[in-house]
Formats: C-alpha cells, structure tokens, sequence
C-alpha cells in the first residue's frame, strides 16, 4: 500500500509540476487509489454493525480506515518527494477541480459502464457473465444519479444544503442493485436448471419430452457455450460436457435396452472431473456474486480517502471582512470551511444509507418470495420449501442469527439447552 500511494504520488506530482500546473491532483490520486480502496469492505462493516456482529464489523472498519490512510500517506510522501512545498500545491490545485457537468456530458453512462468493466475484471468476473455485472451495476447507478437529481431539482433552497438527496439516491440506489440482482440469479436460474437437467439426465430427455421449451433453452444455452468458446471467452470444459451428455444419454438408453450386453456406464477419470463439475455448477448462483461488484461502485471508497487527505493537508480556513458600524476600520474573521471539513459526516451518510439499502433491498425481496408462497397454490409444497431454505440463507447476508451465546447473562460454556435440542444433553450428542 505504501510503494502503491508513493508511485502514485510521485507521477501525479510530476505530471502537475511539468504539466502547467493545470491538473487536478485529487481527481488522478483518488482515480488511481480508487482501485486499491477497501470501500466495500467499509460498507459490509458497517453492515455487519448493524446486523449485531459487532466484532467483526468494528474491526473490519477500523482496518479499511488504516489500510486507507496507508494509501494516503504514501501519496502525500510521493508527492513530498516532487514538489518542495505539497501543501501549497494541494491547495492550488483544488482550483482545477469540479470544471465537468457530468450531467450534460453524453459519455456519461458509456463512462460509467467502461469503469464497470474493469470493476469486474478485479473481481474475475466470467467474461461471458459480464452482461449480468453490467446490468446491475448500470440499474444500481441509473437509479442512485436520477434520485439524487430528483431530489436536487425540488430543493427550494440552495443556501439549506443537506444529506436527504445524498441518503435517499444510496437507499434507493443498492435496494434496486439487491432486487435487479435477486431478479436476474431466478431467472438465469430458471434456465440453467432445465440446462443442466439435461446434462446431468435429471427428468426426462428433451427428445422424450412433448414441449419444445426444453429443446430451445438447451439450444440457446449450447450454441452460447460453443460460440463462447470459439471467441476463448469461456470454458472448453463447457463444450465438453455438452459431449459427455451426449454419451451419458447413449449408454443409459443401451443399459435400459434388454437386449444390449451394456450393464454399466464407464467413465475416464477426466469424464468424471467433468461430471463433478456440473454437478457444482448446476447450483444456484450465489446473488453476492452479481451484487458485489455494484457495491464496489457505490461505496464511498474515495471519501474515506478524502477524510485522511483533510488530515495530512488541512483546508485552509475561510476569511470575511467585517466592517465595524460606525467606523472606517474592519475585522476579520476565520470559519471552517463546512464543504471541506464535514467529510466525516458525509462518509458515515453514504456508508449508513448504502448499508441499509442493502438490507431493505433484502428484506423486500424476502417479502415478496413470502407473499409469492402464500398465493402460489399451483407449486408443490417441495418447491415452496425449497424456496423458503433459500430464504433463510439469504436472510444470513444482512441480518444477525439468534445466537443463545449472545445472552450476557451466560458464562460461556455453561449454556444450557433443553433436553434432545442441539443434540447437546444427550448421549449420542456428546459423542457427535
């Protein structure tokens, strides 16, 4: 982290020393450190604060603080090294600050989706998946900018500045990346069950099969594989299976056949790496995986940065001159600069309001899988089950457990349990 902020430093400062002084340091530190920001590692602190892991969620803030500030101090030190006086260049260069209207600008949205991809790319995102990334990631965006427009252009008053704009467009922003994100998991899903159905010679074969649904999802997602292979986006062991099913379909319909000597399937040791394989990535998806590259862009990464850089390079104060009723003689007056020095309190708006759009996002998705269970009379009570399992996992990601070992009037390990529960007061519990 300190040779990472130091480069930085020592560029950004060369590029402003020989550049005619006309760049904006804090636009290339924190567009450059932004990459190497623990933003979303803040936001789940503070999640988890909220959710009652108090212990996880306060050390995991302190540590995104520090390892922040690390960043920042090596920028600053890189920047010592350049220039001879860095507290008067950080101060100058804040006047080249702030010149762009992003929202007049027609790249704003093919900016935002460029910066995306390479989000994704940090998280090793399957190229062939990027599609499902961007999509969140463009809902979650789309939504938290023309919120905070909305709110912006109803504000009756510029001289009353307040956090509501900025609370409501994170709220609102990350529920709409949870719901966008929950969406597309069920419906890719949908599609990947009957794909994988078929794979793995679940149910009946598509050629068995009166409907044509099966054979044109199985198409579909075939010649996807295929053509994603070709171009060395995705995975050849893709293909592969889509072979192996071929010869998994063959020698079943041989062994179900009285008259041919087959009475067992072999498979090679490869074959069966490959069928293991499936059968993993025929599980659902997990939503974090689509969700977390949103948060990554959401999160205020770059007010966390600001904060220690107001630390190393304090804003200068604001001066007035007053006049003096009755007198030709004037005072002056010194004030903080409240845009500058309430960084603090816009770092804990954004970082609280996102945390809690991720739980109201949450819980309206859980909600609605509640409601669609209690109207859905043509579901067998299996798949309801099924879907109330996943319910309940999904409730872990935001909310804290019951956890017995939470009661402060317990001592540890004398925690009682009712007799047969937890498999603890009895025999065969104590030897599980």
């Amino acid at each position: 982290d300190i040779g990472c902020g130091t480069i930085t430093g020592i560029i950004g400062g060369l590029f402003y020393r020989f550049g005619g002084e006309s760049s904006c340091l804090s636009s290339i530190f924190l567009g450059t450190l932004y990459w190497y920001f623990y933003g979303t590692a803040f936001v789940l602190g503070l999640l988890e604060i909220i959710a009652g892991e108090l212990e996880t969620g306060v050390t995991r803030f302190m540590a995104v603080s520090i390892k922040t500030f690390v960043l920042c101090l090596g920028a600053s030190f890189g920047l010592l090294l350049t220039s001879p006086s860095p507290a008067d260049i950080w101060s100058e260069q804040s006047e080249n600050c702030g010149s762009i209207d992003l929202g007049a600008q027609w790249w704003r949205i093919p900016l935002y989706l460029a910066c995306s991809v390479f989000a994704l790319a940090q998280y090793r995102f399957p190229v062939v998946s990027y599609w499902r990334g961007l999509t969140v990631q463009l809902v979650a965006y789309e939504v938290q900018y023309q919120v905070f427009e909305f709110f912006k252009r109803r504000s009756s008053s510029e001289a009353l500045e307040d956090n509501i704009d900025t609370m409501a467009s994170n709220i609102l922003g990350a529920a709409a990346a949870v719901v966008t994100a929950c969406l597309l998991s069920r419906l890719i899903d949908v599609i990947q069950q009957k794909y994988y159905a078929q794979l793995l010679q679940r149910g009946k074969h598509r050629d068995d099969s009166a409907s044509r649904v099966d054979d044109v999802l199985y198409a579909i997602v075939a010649a996807e594989t295929k053509f994603s292979a070709k171009l060395n986006l995705g995975r050849k062991a893709e293909v592969e299976k889509i072979e192996l099913e071929k010869k998994l379909r063959r020698e079943t319909a041989e062994i179900r056949d009285p008259g041919n000597p087959r009475t067992k399937i072999e498979l090679s040791k490869k074959e069966e790496d490959l069928l293991i394989d499936t059968i993993i990535t025929a599980e659902s998806i997990n939503v974090w995986a689509m969700l977390m590259p949103a948060v990554y862009q959401l999160v205020p990464g770059s007010m966390i940065a600001k904060l220690w850089f107001n630390s190393i390079f304090p804003p200068p104060l604001i001066t007035k001159d007053i006049p003096i009723e009755g007198t030709n003689f004037t005072y002056h007056t010194y004030e903080l600069d409240s845009n500058q020095d309430d960084v603090f309190s816009n770092l804990m708006v954004i970082s609280c309001s996102l945390a809690l759009g991720l739980i109201v996002g949450f819980a309206f998705v859980q909600l609605f899988q509640r409601f669609y269970n209690a109207v859905a009379f043509w579901e067998s009570d299996e798949r309801k089950e099924a879907r109330n399992d996943e319910r309940a996992k999904l409730q872990g990601m935001y909310a804290a457990t019951k956890d017995v070992m939470d009661d402060p009037e317990t001592d540890g390990d004398e925690v009682e349990y009712p007799p047969g529960e937890n498999g603890f007061n009895d025999e065969e519990g104590v030897e599980n």
